[in-house]
């Protein structure tokens, strides 16, 4: 048993007779009350043309307040810029002053690496001099001499004058691996061609050496002098290498000194250019304030509010007049003279047609009325679903089924299919010309190779940019393969299958293949521009064009008509569409939960859904919006959450 669907093959009689009965009743409700609506029409359309007259007779009125208040705009909209380049000003500012402090605390540490650009000055410096003991200095010695301490070093040398015996066999070990070194493969530690008998000999030395060691702890291969100063010096020369240490320390120091003295100002330079910035954007934000505060007062002014309003109430009353008389003609944004005309040559058809549409229509309509009652009657629409849902169906050229849907439908599985005799029906074995797979992007590679085999030709229509196909098992751990055969599932396969799975092969399809094979939708009718902008940065890339609305007055349909105002400030205004509040409270989650909540985001939320809701209230009860049996304007709203937990303490808080 299938669940029954309005698209079920059992209803393609109903849904043919249903379309054709809507239409011809539409016609005949039309002509029944074409005289209350041709008056309707005429009234509606002189209380449009008497609201359009006042709004710009206000207009004129509103003239110096509407250009002060764009100039004021303008240079809100200059701080704004303003404030970005500084902000970008100061950022660099910042980063090439953590690059100085890096460098300093690099060479103040004695790392001379490869980030350092007077690395070289160092190695030449300190390599110039010729020392009797300490030799070959590179970047490593610079730094252990760097960080030595020369107590510790005087006691390394007590330490080796104590155990004389056995630092001296240390030293002979230390002569026999470096002759070993040099007569063998770097690589493989064989020794060279003719060197065998050579090498075999300094290792049985080697040998000999370690068996007659004294037994004691000390590793002298730690100690910073023997990874300095060749161990033969080490015993004879003890005055001579501390003084030629103490002296390449000093001449570090000096180095680290110079440098310092040079990058220190730089980073004093920069501190003066970020605090600068620092106080320049303030005075730009307390200029921005200001031209904010004027302009509200601007826009407080009686008689401007009480213009703004009625442009509110035409754009919204002529929105209703389209769609209460069908008419589907654009017009520009806020261009009521357009509405206007397009309404009054609408009025001139009805009155240059209707004596002809009266004539017509004497004779159509009793046809209309008879056709409804037949194709109304429960006796003769069953006769005709046994007649013809055989033949609609023989002859249906679209299948609608899901990614996932099986494509194999029998009439022992389907009643539908057996009530009417229509047979099995194999997806596969139809013939399907055309495949169209929506909302590909959330589609996993499977999903879609699937569905591309039923058809000759396919089309994948989605956004790459929206999420990808989210693989439901991702979040297992190790513990939860406990048990299972690891040969066919585990934790690293697990995240293997993720991997694969949640990879977009539209992306890497679209991405891919040439533009003769792809095309852009950019035309939109879902909301406002205002909304479109935002997400327009991530489509408008690359040169690319963006979305762009889809009907030249989709902005003066798509209003939320709201005028929320708190402490005599303007909070949501009906020109804007698209707000961004800033909270300062960072956010908080649970130690027994992933999930994150931040209680002032809810505090405000919870405050906006209720001044919002408050407002829409009262705009019903002044008739601003229309809840009727045929028309319901009332607005729906939607909070987006991307953490369950913070859902819930939205809720919680809204319903205090």
């Amino acid at each position: 048993m299938t669940k029954e669907t309005n698209y079920s093959p059992k209803k393609l009689v109903d849904n043919l007779y249903f379309n054709i009965s809507s239409v011809l009743n539409r016609k005949i409700k039309q002509y029944n009350n074409f005289k209350t609506m041709k008056n309707d029409f005429n009234d509606k359309m002189q209380d449009l043309k008497f609201r359009h007259k006042r709004l710009l007779e206000l207009k004129e009125s509103c003239k110096d307040i509407e250009n002060k208040k764009k100039k004021f705009q303008q240079e809100i909209s200059e701080c704004d810029i303003e404030i970005q380049t500084k902000r970008s000003l100061k950022k660099r500012y910042k980063d090439e002053k953590s690059g100085y402090e890096v460098l300093l605390s690099q060479i103040e540490n004695g790392n001379f690496n490869d980030e350092i650009n007077n690395k070289r000055k160092i190695l030449v410096s300190l390599n110039s001099d010729n020392y009797l003991y300490i030799n070959y200095l590179n970047l490593e010695k610079i730094k252990k001499i760097h960080e030595l301490d020369i107590e510790q070093v005087e006691e390394e040398f007590k330490l080796i004058e104590e155990n004389e015996q056995k630092f001296s066999i240390e030293s002979q070990k230390q002569e026999l691996k470096s002759k070993i070194e040099k007569l063998v493969d770097p690589d493989t530690y064989l020794p060279l061609s003719g060197k065998e008998k050579e090498v075999k000999k300094l290792q049985e030395d080697l040998i000999r050496l370690k068996n007659n060691e004294p037994e004691d702890n000390i590793d002298y291969s730690k100690y910073n002098i023997v990874s300095l100063v060749p161990a033969n010096e080490i015993s004879t020369n003890k005055n001579g290498i501390i003084k030629e240490l103490m002296e390449i320390k000093l001449k570090i120091n000096n180095f680290i000194s110079e440098e310092r003295e040079e990058i220190a100002p730089k980073i004093e330079e920069l501190d003066a250019k970020i605090e600068n910035m620092i106080k320049e954007i303030a005075d730009i934000k307390k200029k921005k304030d200001e031209l904010s505060s004027t302009k509200e007062e601007l826009e407080n002014d009686n008689s401007y509010t009480d213009f703004k309003e009625k442009g509110q109430v035409l754009k919204r009353e002529i929105k209703r007049f389209f769609e209460e008389f069908e008419i589907y003609e654009e017009y520009e944004e806020n261009n009521f003279d357009d509405a206007i005309e397009i309404i009054e040559k609408k009025w001139k058809d009805i009155e240059a047609n209707q004596g002809s549409l009266e004539e017509e229509n004497k004779l159509k309509i009793p046809m209309y009325e008879s056709i409804c009652k037949y194709l109304a009657d429960e006796k003769i629409l069953e006769e005709d679903r046994i007649s013809f849902t055989k033949k609609l169906f023989i002859n249906a050229n679209i299948f609608g089924i899901t990614c996932t849907s099986r494509d194999n439908f029998t009439e022992d599985a389907m009643e539908e299919l057996r009530e009417y005799n229509l047979g099995d029906v194999n997806i596969r074995n139809v013939g399907i010309d055309v495949v169209i797979i929506d909302e590909v992007s959330k589609s996993s590679f499977l999903e879609l190779l699937i569905s591309t085999l039923y058809g000759k030709t396919v089309i994948l229509v989605g956004d790459h940019r929206q999420l990808p196909p989210l693989y439901d098992l991702k979040h297992l751990k190790e513990n939860d393969f406990e048990n299972l055969d690891p040969t066919i599932i585990n934790y690293q396969r697990n995240k293997e299958y993720q991997e694969l799975y949640e990879k977009s092969f539209f992306k890497e399809l679209f991405e891919k293949i040439p533009d003769s094979y792809k095309i852009m939708l950019n035309k939109q009718y879902r909301c406002h521009s205002d909304i479109m902008d935002v997400f327009n940065h991530f489509y408008k890339t690359d040169g690319k064009k963006g979305l762009e609305i889809g009907l030249t007055n989709q902005n003066d349909i798509k209003q939320h008509g709201l005028l929320i105002k708190e402490k005599n400030k303007i909070l949501i205004d009906p020109e804007n569409h698209v707000y961004f509040v800033n909270c300062n409270e960072y956010e908080s989650r649970n130690e027994d939960s992933s999930s994150i909540i931040n209680e002032q985001e809810a505090e405000v939320v919870s405050k906006l859904l209720k001044l919002i809701n408050e407002e829409y209230g009262n705009m019903l009860k002044k008739g601003d919006l229309v809840c009727e049996k045929n028309r319901d304007e009332r607005k729906s709203i939607g909070v987006i959450c991307t953490w369950g937990r913070h859902s819930y303490v939205i809720l919680v808080v809204f319903e205090v």
